[in-house]
């Protein structure tokens, strides 16, 4: 095993390669590497970085892992058996704070997109349909926007909703008293009460997975 050696099995921006050399690593750019070359190789390097190429668990890298730390290009760890990795000690690295701008900023534009019947209308245009009032919308303004999750994706999606003139409220399972000029923390049972718009920012987990149905949907009050 090379002691600063790091495989990099999917593509990545060419910084990435900078800050490695900066820090004393070496790379090894793989993007095309299948994950049976994986399995082949991995016990050659002291690193790993993926972005969503492959899980990583217990299948691809045995039960005695050479590997030193695992690095995530993105925020989600939903490909990663943190588990496995943590018996192993094998550490975890992400960009938890990576994208949250985008992100903030994608949901804002879907948000008005939904509301505004964008989507609908553009197409309808294509067609040299015009139909005005069938696509006149809802405004945001006034309205009660719940969020769930309250990190960093959540942060930066309420900060974008503050010019908008909406209610913001935000509950979050594992903080507490995390109000700020951006949103107001609330408990579940004020958010199923008073949310006009439900937005999730929750990282995917067994907790999290399948959390949302139609039961799930019914607890909300305003239709």
């Amino acid at each position: 095993m090379a002691r600063n050696r790091c495989l990099v099995v999917d593509e990545m921006h060419e910084s990435l390669f900078s800050m490695l050399n900066e820090i004393g690593w070496e790379a090894d750019y793989q993007p095309k590497i299948t994950r049976e070359e994986i399995k082949a190789i991995h016990t050659h390097y002291a690193g790993l970085i993926v972005r969503s190429k492959t899980p990583i668990d217990r299948d691809l890298l045995g039960q005695n892992p050479t590997l030193k730390f695992i690095g995530r290009a993105g925020a989600g760890l939903d490909n990663l058996d943190l588990e496995y990795l943590s018996q192993k000690g094998i550490k975890v690295l992400h960009a938890s704070e990576g994208n949250r701008d985008a992100v903030g900023e994608h949901a804002v534009g879907t948000l008005l997109s939904l509301l505004r019947n964008i989507p609908k209308a553009d197409n309808e245009v294509k067609q040299s349909i015009w139909d005005r009032e069938g696509n006149r919308g809802e405004e945001l303004m006034g309205k009660t926007v719940g969020i769930i999750g309250y990190g960093n994706m959540g942060q930066a999606f309420a900060k974008r909703l503050s010019g908008f003139g909406c209610t913001v409220l935000a509950y979050d399972k594992y903080k507490s008293s995390f109000s700020d000029i951006f949103c107001k923390a609330v408990d579940m049972p004020t958010l199923y009460n008073e949310t006009d718009i439900l937005s999730l920012h929750i990282p995917l987990t067994d907790e999290t997975k399948m959390l949302v149905n139609a039961e799930y949907l019914k607890r909300f009050k305003r239709k």
